[in-house]
């Protein structure tokens, strides 16, 4: 038995390797143009809704934010409008970064984020709020201090000078002020604010020439001590007992 070897003229010869040619070109265009696997096709058009109605959420939410920390930095309180909105802050804030951050793929037309970018997400939000929240509450408490420091310096150079038949003239903190007198100095008081029921105080100590604050249901918190120890021997000269 002999082997057969075919013959191929020049002309077949060229269009076999045409043919060959061809064939590797249009598979080589079609793996360069196919989508990879792991980038879902999305259907144009389907972000634009979801984009647009997150982004007024989104507008909304950072308006009404930036309005209520206005209100309380700039808010002309009786005494202390403030008490617990670290908490209040840091949910607004909380909801404002994680809100941003479930846009930033539709802005890059990717689809919806998975359950462990949404964790990582909700992580990341929580604690920029509360970063956040704690440094615009402490500007407030500055803030809030720095007005009633104003407010009680009248007050304060009269019983310096000795005065015991202090008069309060205005009007608003005559309704919330307290002074108690003593040997050892004398202690401003007045009510603060609180988000439950128990509410806090605030008061100024002559002897540290500075406001402090307590919440009430706190019974072994370091000012109320103090407060205690101070007010112990010490008695009320305002408002006038008749």
């Amino acid at each position: 038995m002999t082997d057969q070897c075919v013959l191929l003229t020049a002309d077949e010869k060229f269009s076999v390797v045409t043919r060959v040619n061809l064939i590797r070109r249009k598979h080589l265009l079609m793996t360069a143009t196919k989508p990879p696997e792991s980038t879902p096709e999305i259907p144009p058009g389907s972000v634009r809704g979801p984009l647009f109605w997150g982004s007024v959420i989104t507008a909304l939410w950072l308006a009404f934010t930036l309005w209520a920390a206005g209100t309380l930095m700039f808010a002309q309180t009786d005494a202390l409008a403030l008490g617990g909105q670290v908490f209040l802050f840091d949910f607004l804030v909380t909801l404002l970064v994680f809100q941003a951050l479930k846009l930033l793929p539709m802005l890059k037309g990717q689809p919806p984020a998975g359950k462990l970018r949404r964790a990582v997400e909700l992580l990341i939000s929580i604690v920029v709020g509360y970063v956040v929240a704690l440094l615009t509450v402490n500007a407030m408490y500055a803030r809030h201090d720095s007005l009633i420091m104003e407010r009680i310096a009248p007050v304060v150079r009269a019983l310096e000078a000795g005065q015991d038949d202090v008069q309060v003239s205005d009007k608003r903190l005559a309704k919330t002020l307290s002074i108690l007198r003593g040997d050892n100095g004398f202690i401003l008081s007045m009510p603060g604010a609180s988000l439950d029921i128990d509410g806090s105080s605030v008061f100024y100590d002559s002897e540290t020439q500075r406001l402090a604050r307590f919440h009430n249901d706190l019974g072994q918190h370091p000012n109320r001590l103090h407060f205690e120890r101070r007010t112990k021997d010490m008695q009320i000269i305002y408002p006038h007992r008749e």
